[in-house]
């Protein structure tokens, strides 16, 4: 019978062949430097989790058609669809930018409401000019 061991990398499975297959090491007191991948450890697998969500996001952010405006009415750079225009918010009473014939629609994030026009879904965007990155609606 063959001993034959595995063990699992962050490269995949790797097959050592048993000691009589390698006769490098056909002297049990001699030893081969071999370089192998080490396995991620925990902050390590933490770090590619979350380095990995902020590349998944960021596609997301770059796909929506929402561009920076200047708000007349409230004096303050946001984030808006491009035909976007100041339109008045009855439930929160302040002026945002939203699309026209916009209606509030509850924002499950920001838990505010805000203007939202037809075809517009909710997406995480960053606002170049502020710095701030959130969710909003855009088409």
């Amino acid at each position: 019978m063959i001993n034959t061991s595995f063990r699992l990398t962050t490269v995949g499975l790797v097959r050592r062949a048993p000691l009589a297959a390698r006769p490098e090491l056909s002297d049990p007191t001699e030893t081969v430097q071999l370089s192998r991948p080490r396995p991620l450890g925990l902050k390590q697998l933490g770090l590619a989790l979350t380095l990995g969500l902020a590349v998944a996001l960021t596609p997301v952010a770059s796909l929506a058609q929402c561009t920076v405006h200047k708000n007349p009415m409230a004096n303050s750079w946001e984030m808006a669809p491009q035909d976007a225009v100041p339109t008045p918010n009855p439930i929160e009473g302040t002026w945002e930018l939203a699309s026209p014939k916009a209606k509030p629609v509850l924002n499950p994030h920001t838990h505010k409401m805000e203007m939202v026009g037809e075809g517009e879904h909710l997406m995480y965007v960053s606002n170049p000019m502020t710095g701030e990155i959130g969710w909003q609606f855009c088409k």
